[in-house]
This record gives structure tokens, C-alpha cells and sequence, in this order.
């Protein structure tokens, strides 16, 4: 669980990659629909009671300080193999999946290989060593972050970058 929360950060943060309008050249970005922000039937702005009756009670629950608005928590419910982030309005703005036992809705896990990434989503807006960001085509802070270790996916952060 430690191991957990101590990447949530770096999740978020690499998320926020996102406004970089970066194409890498070469191959074809295959455009993010409604369908891929679909995790374990988990659907965007569904309430955490929604969240809740679909994947019962979190591990742990986790709250911290929300820089752009003092006093107010983002809360995080970590379940084995993701952790769900609820935004303002107690409504789910994005999914961290940690564990192999969790897919995207393209069927892409933590433990497969950068070429799998490619294969099924393609040229992303942004990627060095350690990230590949793909955006949302109509909202650019919304996306998937695929986070890697050498050229296996760790992480694979799927939502809103900011609530």
C-alpha cells in the first residue's frame, strides 16, 4: 500500500503532461473516444457511491490538500491494482491502475511493453524514457499516462489531469 500512494504524485503529476502539445513523428495518434475513459466499469463523474456499489469498500482512503483550492481534500480510494480519484462534487475524476489484474478498455496492463502501448493507442502527444500521454482530441487536460520503468508500463493513469 506504502508502494502505492508514494507514486499516486508522480501519476498526477505526469498526468498533468497532458498540456504539452507535442506529435512524435512518424506514427499515427489513434484518437481517444468516450470508450477508453472506461475503467473496471468505472465511468467519469459516476459518485462515489456508484463507485462504491460497484467495487465495494477501498483498502485505504487517502485525502490530500488540494493546492489550487486551500482547505479542500482530493480524495483517493485505494483498492488492489488501482486507486480511484473522486474531484470536487464527490464525482470521479480519474483512475490510477497499479496492479496487471486491471486493463484500459483497449485491454492494455502494467507489466505489458512500450510496443504494446503503440499498438493499440498509437503515437502519443508526448513520451520521453518515463511517460507516453495521450489526450482527449476535444479536451486536453483530459487523457491517459502510461508510465514506464525501462520499457515496462508501471502505472497507467486514465482521467482528468485537473479536476
Amino acid at each position: 500500500m506504502t508502494r502505492v500512494m508514494s507514486r499516486i504524485p508522480a501519476g498526477i503529476a505526469a498526468a498533468l503532461l497532458l498540456v504539452a502539445q507535442v506529435t512524435t513523428a512518424g506514427s499515427e495518434t489513434l484518437t481517444l473516444g468516450r470508450a477508453d475513459f472506461v475503467v473496471a466499469g468505472l465511468v467519469e463523474s459516476m459518485s462515489s457511491s456508484a463507485v462504491q456499489s460497484l467495487l465495494g469498500r477501498p483498502d485505504s482512503v487517502k485525502a490530500i490538500d488540494d493546492f489550487r483550492d486551500p482547505g479542500t481534500k482530493l480524495i483517493s480510494w485505494v483498492y488492489r491494482d488501482l486507486v480511484v480519484m473522486l474531484g470536487s462534487g464527490d464525482a470521479l475524476r480519474g483512475v490510477l491502475i497499479t496492479g496487471r489484474r486491471v486493463p484500459t478498455a483497449r485491454g492494455l496492463r502494467v507489466g505489458d511493453r512500450r510496443e504494446r502501448v503503440a499498438e493499440l493507442y498509437g503515437a502519443p502527444i508526448y513520451q520521453d524514457t518515463r511517460v507516453a500521454e495521450y489526450a482527449d482530441p476535444d479536451q486536453r487536460l483530459h487523457g491517459i499516462t502510461v508510465l514506464f520503468k525501462g520499457a515496462v508500463v508501471t502505472e497507467i493513469f486514465v482521467g482528468w489531469a485537473i479536476d
